[in-house]
């Protein structure tokens, strides 16, 4: 059996490398809806796979806004959370790089994957950076949330 860490790198390193080249089709399949992405001063309970689309398109061209030309995380610590190993909890450090030059301090994210009918998904994540610094969430779609309304936000 692959140990905890393995499997939660795994998961990283495909939705990292899918979000960088703007692979939201692999990056909305590998997670699990509804889910809960955090950051220091924002949540969003993504609903549906076009709202994780529309917050990782976000994200992505705010990092090559600043100039962003590598984006890596990697795990530091993940271990199965149940007795029966359908749910792993870790923890990964966010590195945001210009020509080997961090663009953004290095920064922590923890998520939970769940085994669900043979696939390791996404349940929620929790970023340790502001979104009004780094925009890891949409903040349409967090105003959306806060107003309670379903409907689909404004064309960005």
């Amino acid at each position: 059996m692959q140990s905890a860490r393995d499997i939660y790198q795994r998961h990283l390193d495909i939705v990292s490398e899918a979000v960088w080249r703007g692979d939201m089709a692999t990056v909305s399949a590998a997670m699990s809806y509804p889910h809960e992405m955090q950051t220091n001063d924002s949540t969003l309970r993504v609903e549906t796979p076009e709202d994780l689309q529309t917050s990782a398109i976000g994200f992505v061209e705010s990092l090559r806004r600043q100039g962003a030309t590598d984006y890596h995380r990697v795990c530091t610590e993940a271990e199965f959370a149940t007795p029966g190993c359908d749910r792993i909890d870790g923890q990964h450090m966010v590195h945001v790089l210009k020509a080997g030059t961090y663009v953004t301090p290095p920064f922590a994210s923890w998520m939970s994957l769940a085994l669900i009918d043979g696939v390791w998904l996404g349940i929620g994540i929790r970023v340790a950076v502001r979104n009004s610094q780094v925009t890891v969430l949409n903040p349409a779609l967090v105003k959306r949330n806060r107003q309670g309304d379903a409907s689909p936000p404004d064309k960005l």
